[in-house]
């Protein structure tokens, strides 16, 4: 059924019902940044919501987190829904559950009125819009606490359900607006309108489907709904908000050693285009993102240090990347050059303070294969070739 995703958001889970907010990932989604981003401001960078001037904060790139990866934990073997996998660690108690799945983005556990993060926003867009049928449907049920109304729209067009919801075309009479759209009606809106329309999911495994599908309609249909602002920018794996919003069971949070499978880098979007051979790297990223997520590695370790026991995996996203296989299976043949391919791999690296990330041999060096952080006086990265000129070394 996938993984969950989860960066240090510095959130009491005991203010929240329990409960820690996460992202499910799996091969079958196609948006950008599938993670919540952990530097920058994500609204950056833009000079204005609807317009040029707008009275709002006016970013530059360097107030954006586009450029940098996200630190987080990786949960798989102890989330509920992969109990049918032969891998399926959980029991005791030692598992991560999910209460409800919001497509995108949502406040879950911040905005919306509930005590287990199902809700509705102050602010929600219900998606209401005549059909071809000349009938008012809407795809979340405004007296069932916001839960998407699968039942009576295919999530597989909730972008465009959302898009219609904005304009008298197909909403005359503005039906299913808890407020106003921010940049009113019969107009494009910025970004956080996914906060807004964003309804909820039940971990069910029948569904999960139907929340991929909600997950790349919005993708697939943004261009009629948002206005390329907050943030504003002129290529999508940079600015494109690609994380869904899951109600996760609070032990994702306290007991992240005994959930989490490892500690993974997100790293920023790339396109097959700015691959030497195919592969992606760390290496890619500026001396500034690098510091970055060696920052991050310390702080989540400094957070709660059992986590240095577990492996650290980066996950790519690249764009074209995926072949004529891959899309058929994952993405039914369809429109498989704009979405981002996901995968994880492992890299040595060694930072220029002398921490790193290395693998140690099974067989000669008695370790396990996979790549774990070191610090520089430990010892272990003293096992660094020393003629190696580049910090990077995969």
């Amino acid at each position: 059924m996938g993984v969950l995703l989860r960066a240090p958001d510095g959130m009491d889970v005991s203010s929240q019902g329990n409960h820690a907010q996460a992202t499910l990932m799996h091969a079958s989604i196609k948006p950008p940044n599938p993670m919540y981003p952990t530097h920058g401001d994500p609204q950056c960078f833009s000079n204005g919501e609807c317009q040029d001037g707008d009275d709002w904060p006016h970013c530059n790139d360097d107030e954006g987190p586009w450029g940098y990866a996200t630190v987080g934990i990786v949960v798989g073997a102890r989330f509920s829904l992969n109990q049918g996998s032969p891998s399926y660690q959980g029991g005791d108690g030692t598992y991560v559950t999910g209460e409800a799945y919001y497509f995108s983005d949502s406040n879950a556990l911040d905005k919306r009125d509930s005590t287990n993060g199902r809700g509705c926003h102050p602010n929600q867009d219900f998606g209401c819009a005549y059909d071809g049928t000349g009938a008012l449907t809407c795809m979340t049920q405004d007296d069932f606490f916001c839960k998407c109304d699968y039942d009576t729209v295919n999530p597989a067009d909730y972008g465009t359900k959302v898009a219609q919801s904005l304009f008298d075309d197909a909403n005359p009479d503005h039906v299913g607006f808890a407020g106003s759209p921010a940049c009113d009606f019969n107009n494009q809106q910025p970004m956080f309108q996914l906060d807004y329309s964003s309804c909820w999911f039940e971990e069910d495994n029948d569904f999960l489907g139907y929340l991929v599908s909600a997950i790349n309609s919005m993708w697939q249909q943004r261009s009629l709904w948002w206005n390329g602002r907050l943030p504003a920018t002129e290529w999508l794996g940079e600015g494109y908000w690609g994380w869904n919003e899951v109600v996760a069971s609070g032990n994702m949070e306290t007991d992240r050693v005994g959930v989490a499978d490892a500690v993974v880098i997100v790293i920023p979007p790339l396109h097959v285009s700015e691959l030497d051979d195919g592969s992606a790297s760390l290496c890619f990223l500026n001396q500034w993102a690098i510091g970055a997520i060696e920052e991050d590695l310390l702080n989540i370790f400094d957070l709660d240090s059992g986590l240095q026991g577990k492996p650290v995996i980066i996950m790519e996203q690249v764009q074209g990347l995926i072949n004529d296989d891959e899309c058929g299976e994952v993405w039914n043949g369809e429109d498989c050059e704009d979405g981002f391919r996901k995968s994880f791999f492992s890299q040595n690296f060694k930072f220029e303070s002398g921490n790193c990330l290395l693998v140690f041999d099974q067989e000669k060096d008695g370790g396990d294969g996979n790549v774990y952080f070191h610090f520089a006086d430990d010892g272990a990265c003293d096992a660094w070739d020393a003629g190696v000129a580049s910090f990077c070394s995969n």
